[in-house]
């Protein structure tokens, strides 16, 4: 439970995807940093990101450092 409180939503995060608009558009967008690439095949590819910016990330409402702590 109290990893729940200190969660951090700026880590990378993996999505599987199998449409070429949504791979252009992780690429496209600024706010998204593409960390990593990966095809499985030649319909599925694995696409790693995290937020550009810091201050782009938005706060989620049940996170508390102090309690976590």
């Amino acid at each position: 439970m109290c990893g729940k409180w200190t969660e951090r939503i700026d880590r990378t995060q993996t999505k599987g995807i199998s449409e070429p608009k949504e791979l252009f558009r992780f690429l496209a967008t600024p706010s998204f940093e593409v960390t990593n690439l990966m095809f499985s095949n030649d319909d599925i590819g694995w696409v790693s990101w995290k937020n550009a910016a810091e201050e782009a990330v938005p706060s989620l409402r049940n996170t508390n450092e102090v309690i976590g702590a």
